[in-house]
């Protein structure tokens, strides 16, 4: 497989078709995103570097991971071309070979998982690999008839049914999990002009603050006259109490206060005190 795709690195890019589609995933990717952080990203299979590219000026650091050299080579020309130098490339098959111990807030695969043969092993590899509160973005094509690929090599998987993909998610350990169709690509078969939905899916970790809101459903069928949470110093500005605050604001009317010692904390979530 990987021979097949350093034959088409040179033109890849050329293809309006997957900067369509790259545009597509990547928007779906940053709307996920916390408010004003700069998460550490893995992007597995990032050929190129479409999406790599794309997404490496909100991020802290890129890992760009492929199977092919060529593909890889490619990327590291329009980085250093565009002086992107916290991106690093890895020629790497996660399935084989684990990454070690470095850890993600963000993991990106895109139009890759159709051309791994064990699915369950590259999402258990994905889930050891991020932080509490980070997300997988698995984007590929919905259950097709097989009509997709001009060429078949290297294809594992004629797109995945979404239930199916979900109830895999969840048992390697993502516990919340949403997909949506974000992109629709468009060929010409002998029958005609052939729709192949690109879905997005959306893995989630567990932290912290899933526990509490956890707790909180429970709490909420009294409906108290009011929630009140509380912290201080420096653990409370890193602990993203404030998106908290929203998450619960979306569940509830119940006012919300709450007690810290500090202006530092909405002035680094970028938000008003709530009342």
């Amino acid at each position: 497989m990987a021979e097949h795709f350093d034959r088409k690195a040179a033109e890849w890019d050329a293809n309006d078709r997957h900067r369509a589609l790259t545009a597509d995933i990547v928007s779906a990717v940053e709307r996920e995103w916390p408010v004003d952080s700069s998460p550490r990203l893995l992007d597995y299979g990032a050929g190129t570097g479409l999406c790599s590219l794309a997404l490496a000026p909100r991020c802290s650091s890129v890992v760009a991971m492929d199977v092919s050299a060529g593909m890889l080579s490619r990327l590291e020309e329009k980085a250093r071309a565009t002086g992107i130098a916290h991106l690093q490339t890895l020629q790497q098959d996660l399935c084989s070979e684990p990454l070690g111990g470095q850890r993600f807030d963000v993991i990106l695969c895109a139009m890759t998982l159709h051309h791994v043969k064990d699915v369950d092993i590259l999402l258990s590899r994905f889930h050891s690999m991020l932080e509490p509160g980070g997300f997988i973005a698995i984007a590929d094509l919905e259950q097709e008839d097989g009509t997709f690929h001009d060429d078949p090599a290297g294809v594992h998987h004629n797109g995945f049914d979404r239930d199916c993909l979900s109830r895999k998610m969840m048992a390697v350990g993502f516990p919340f999990v949403s997909m949506e169709t974000v992109h629709r690509i468009r060929k010409t078969r002998d029958t005609g002009i052939i729709e192949y939905p690109v879905f997005c899916a959306i893995g989630r970790m567990r932290d912290a603050g899933s526990a509490v809101l956890d707790e909180l459903k429970w709490k909420l069928v009294c409906r108290p006259d009011d929630i009140t949470l509380s912290g201080s110093g420096e653990p409370t500005l890193y602990s993203r109490l404030g998106e908290l605050v929203e998450r619960i604001r979306a569940m509830t009317d119940v006012p919300v206060a709450v007690l810290t010692n500090g202006s530092l904390l909405w002035q680094k979530d970028g938000r008003t005190e709530p009342s």
